[in-house]
């Protein structure tokens, strides 16, 4: 299209961006296809809002309707960048994960499903309050246990003290499960065995192998060694008799002279010889092989806790010492 005229009556001759432009020319057979999903998608909303309208703890429907959000975001947002699309899929979802867990609190799926749209959504910090919220409301040991997976994966404030920290923590949250829920009981146990599993490899692979395996001791110590007339005490006396019972260098289940915690409340032992700093065997051969094998056994060695009374030992003595070959009872208080 050319414009020649104007005004003045002098002509012009020039090309008209507007009389380029084309109508863009759509395909029928795509816009059927188009109205057809969309209307597919509109029968599908309407029928899982009714279902959950009908029964709002119908946490299968819950499910499917906060799954369905993402069809609908993307028939919204079209070619949109998929990072931007992630971002308003976990938006939409986390909010109806609220709206879910306000009908079904306990529900497991609806917990973990909103706190995992969160760390779409949030910073490490807010995702991190939201799980201490959840885990302070719950009465599921596995949200617990999902809870130090979290943890585990915060490079921010991540350290070994921390760590440990809120596996100590973890441990009173799960025994409270029980409290809230009685008939939570089955999973109490098998949790407790998996997270004192998770908390040995976690200070193993940090690099603390004496500390790894006396949390082993201390747990079979406690939960399948306690004398018969201790459990029937209070939980107090216990930690106070398993405190004394461990910091006095008694041999531990797994040392060749272990006798056990009932042995050493019937008897007034002496400090054990401690196995990890005499070495047995060692050759007097110069040759590399003989070398080698003391060597071997004496790094073997290095990874089993000293056992030592530390009531008898002076201040240089215990300042001599590898501290982390030292496992006294606060570092595996149950």
């Amino acid at each position: 299209k050319y414009d020649s005229d104007d005004d003045s009556g002098r002509r012009f001759d020039f090309k008209s961006f507007e009389g380029m432009a084309r109508e863009p020319v759509q395909n029928p057979t795509e816009s059927a296809t188009d109205d057809s999903a969309q209307a597919e998608i509109r029968r599908r909303t309407t029928e899982l809002e009714a279902r959950i309208k009908a029964d709002k703890h119908d946490t299968d429907a819950w499910k499917q309707l906060i799954a369905h959000q993402e069809t609908v975001v993307e028939s919204s947002f079209g070619s949109s960048s998929r990072l931007k699309l992630r971002h308003a899929v976990s938006a939409v979802q986390a909010e109806m994960y609220r709206r879910a867990m306000q009908s079904n609190p306990d529900s497991r799926d609806l917990v973990l499903g909103y706190l995992d749209a969160c760390m779409d959504t949030m910073d490490d910090e807010t995702v991190l309050d939201e799980w201490r919220a959840a885990v302070e409301r719950t009465a599921d040991p596995q949200v617990v246990l999902r809870y130090l997976q979290f943890c585990q994966t915060l490079a921010a404030c991540f350290s070994v003290p921390w760590m440990a920290d809120n596996y100590a923590t973890a441990v009173r949250h799960i025994l409270r499960c029980y409290t809230r829920c009685p008939d939570k009981e089955p999973e109490i146990g098998p949790a407790i065995a998996e997270l004192i599993h998770s908390a040995c490899l976690f200070f193993r692979e940090s690099g603390f192998a004496e500390r790894a395996l006396a949390v082993y001791q201390a747990a079979l110590e406690w939960y399948v060694m306690t004398p018969g007339e201790k459990q029937q005490t209070s939980m107090s006396h216990r930690l106070r008799e398993f405190r004394q019972m461990w910091n006095s260098g008694w041999p531990r289940i797994g040392a060749e002279s272990a006798k056990g915690w009932t042995a050493y409340l019937a008897a007034d032992p002496a400090a054990p010889a401690d196995p990890a700093t005499s070495p047995q065997g060692e050759s007097s051969a110069s040759t590399i092989d003989a070398w080698c094998d003391l060597e071997m056994r004496r790094s073997k060695l290095a990874m089993v806790p000293h056992l030592l009374d530390l009531t008898k030992l002076d201040s240089e003595h215990i300042e001599s010492l590898d501290p982390f070959s030292i496992v006294v009872f606060d570092d595996v208080e149950p």
